[in-house]
């Protein structure tokens, strides 16, 4: 018989006339990528580095159904490939029997969280497909209003449900993953340029504030909030597990992106502002190829441009101090009422009155 990977969704408000789709969703997500990292880990002679080759994706894409009765996911592989060294065995067992294994030490009831750690890095040595694997685990956890409980069967090994709700299981993944990715979190600000779909490893680019480029996983579950964020072109924070490739920040683990269209201006030519104004942030397209952050502030009617959203707050900042000087010393009463409006608000945030 082919392995199987069986999910269990448990809760009083949880039936099949009423499934929470957006848990289902992700479970769908992740453990399809779960079984895509330990598949790849497992393989021989394939590099954990990069795009998922095909083999993979082929030996690894997985069926899923429904059970009657209640809300369970059974994941088995599309392709089933026999072992020529022994038919009675699939390719895809390895794999498996390893995710088993894993599931089995993280919830362990008798076993401190030193050792399941050094048991975790034995599993699976690769620091990077240990975080991938970590991550996706967190992910198919639910609320605390419901339960889930994880099978791995027809594999030659007697493996028991787990309930991946249990604290032992939970918090030591939630550990696990905090201390795997301490020293490899990063942030970054900047707009999406560009999306990559690339089964099972889509991705975006990422213009940064510096005027760098990064590469960032994307998240299934994400997606739509991603392409809105790529359609209006809007700045954006984002925060994951990353490292640098070459001269490329890749984040291999997303996970939070939001809105960052907003700058708090404080000083101008090193002149502190009594009263901070805020500016807003954007990424502007002047023709078909000029690209350039923007810092304005309608109300004052200045903007900064740049390459760089450094460069174009120090622009914003010129322009305002400059704006200052030439209105001050202009008589109230040549001034319209917008005009005088503006000189005295410049005055508020450079002088003492």
């Amino acid at each position: 018989m082919p392995p199987k990977f069986i999910y269990k969704l448990e809760g009083e408000s949880v039936s099949l006339k009423k499934i929470p789709a957006e848990l289902i969703g992700r479970v769908l997500v992740n453990v399809q990528s779960l079984i895509y990292s330990v598949g790849r880990y497992s393989w021989p002679d394939v590099s954990v580095q990069g795009r998922c080759p095909k083999i993979i994706e082929d030996l690894y894409s997985l069926n899923v159904g429904f059970r009657e009765g209640c809300v369970e996911l059974q994941f088995n592989p599309s392709q089933i490939q026999y072992s020529l060294e022994d038919p009675s065995r699939t390719v895809q067992e390895p794999a498996f029997s390893k995710l088993a294994t894993l599931f089995g030490v993280l919830s362990g009831p008798d076993k401190e969280y030193d050792d399941v750690k050094e048991e975790v890095k034995k599993i699976i040595e690769d620091q990077k497909t240990r975080v991938a694997i970590l991550n996706h685990m967190n992910r198919i956890i639910p609320p605390s209003n419901m339960h889930a409980k994880v099978k791995i069967e027809d594999v030659h090994l007697e493996n028991p449900e787990i309930d991946i709700q249990h604290i032992h299981f939970r918090d030591r993944v939630l550990r696990l993953l905090e201390e795997e990715t301490e020293n490899d979190e990063v942030k970054i600000r900047g707009a999406i340029v560009r999306i990559k779909d690339d089964v099972p490893n889509s991705l975006f680019w990422v213009k940064r504030d510096s005027g760098n480029l990064a590469k960032v996983c994307l998240p299934e579950d994400m997606r739509s909030q991603i392409i809105g964020y790529l359609a209006d072109r809007t700045p954006v924070s984002i925060s994951g597990i990353g490292q640098k490739i070459g001269r490329t920040l890749e984040i291999i683990e997303l996970d939070s992106i939001k809105e960052s269209a907003k700058i708090t201006i404080d000083t101008a030519s090193d002149i502190k502002l009594h009263n901070p104004i805020e500016a807003t942030l954007s990424y502007e397209r002047y023709d078909e190829d000029d690209e350039f952050w923007v810092v304005s502030n309608d109300e004052l009617g200045i903007n900064g441009v740049d390459e760089t959203v450094d460069k174009a707050r120090e622009m914003f900042e010129e322009s305002l101090y400059e704006d200052y000087l030439v209105y001050k010393d202009i008589e109230d009463d040549r001034l319209s009422d917008k005009a005088l409006l503006l000189k005295r608000h410049l005055i508020d945030l450079f002088e003492y009155r």
